[in-house]
């Protein structure tokens, strides 16, 4: 007889929030480890543990240590919406501290990550007295590397884009077509370009006057997921498959993610 342990398995959510500026829209994306890989993590943590213990009440025994690499994550995206322009800092913080209250989060292990590039540190203030708290505050540049300034954690936007343009072409985000906004953020996902700078560096642009903020929320959402789900850095784009029989056909040099097949 098959036994039922998904109530044993940690509830966990991942989310991202843009915090656009008052020309642009705020959005937020909000992921989960979808049930089978979380059955499969789930069984592996606890083999992990049996065989850490077993070695600590047997020392003497050299026991070969396991080459099981953990389940490849794979998440599922549960809400990608955009907030009204001209919503205020304060309304945004009270709809993000309700989310996190409600019934599907309140017993959940939430990770949130924020970009709030050019508003300034004072939001952060505002979400802290709405309840939001424990999230990184990130900084979205141009630059090739993660530093720090103050509380802000600063990332560049071609490894946060990169990131999901991997995911995206190894199936690691179904989109459901459920969702309100997907549409939008399919639309998003083709409108990026990857351009060649005169110095030689690889950039993502968007183009001219189309939206970015469903695709950073969704980035963010999924760095917090892969540090929750502790799988280590973002997977290197040169890992990607493009062999025959898959769902996805090779991309030409003017695309990202354009994908055949079933998108959602």
């Amino acid at each position: 007889m098959a036994v039922n342990f998904d109530h044993l398995i940690p509830k966990r959510h991942y989310m991202g929030l843009d915090l656009g500026k008052q020309e642009s829209y705020a959005a937020l994306s909000l992921l989960a480890p979808e049930m089978r890989y979380a059955r499969r993590r789930y069984l592996w943590e606890r083999e992990e543990e049996y065989e850490a213990e077993h070695r600590k009440q047997r020392p003497e025994l050299e026991l070969a240590p396991s080459d099981e690499r953990a389940p490849r994550p794979v998440f599922k995206a549960r809400q990608v919406e955009r907030i009204p322009l001209g919503s205020r800092f304060h309304e945004v913080a009270g709809y993000i501290a309700a989310m996190l209250a409600s019934p599907k989060l309140k017993d959940s292990e939430v990770e949130l990550v924020i970009d709030a590039s050019g508003v300034g540190s004072a939001v952060a203030e505002i979400l802290e007295e709405a309840g939001v708290r424990y999230f990184e505050w990130v900084s979205i540049t141009s630059g090739r590397s993660e530093g720090s300034s103050g509380r802000f954690t600063t990332v560049p936007k071609n490894d946060l884009i990169s990131t999901v343009e991997v995911a995206f072409q190894r199936r690691e985000i179904p989109i459901p077509r459920h969702l309100s906004y997907a549409p939008e953020l399919v639309k998003e996902l083709e409108g990026f370009r990857q351009e060649e700078t005169a110095a030689g560096n690889l950039v993502y642009r968007k183009k001219s006057g189309a939206y970015d903020d469903l695709i950073i929320s969704l980035a963010l959402a999924l760095r917090a997921g892969r540090r929750g789900e502790r799988s280590g850095p973002p997977p290197d784009e040169s890992l990607v498959d493009t062999g025959k029989g898959l769902p996805f056909r090779g991309l030409r040099d003017d695309e990202l993610f354009t994908i055949n097949g079933p998108v959602f």
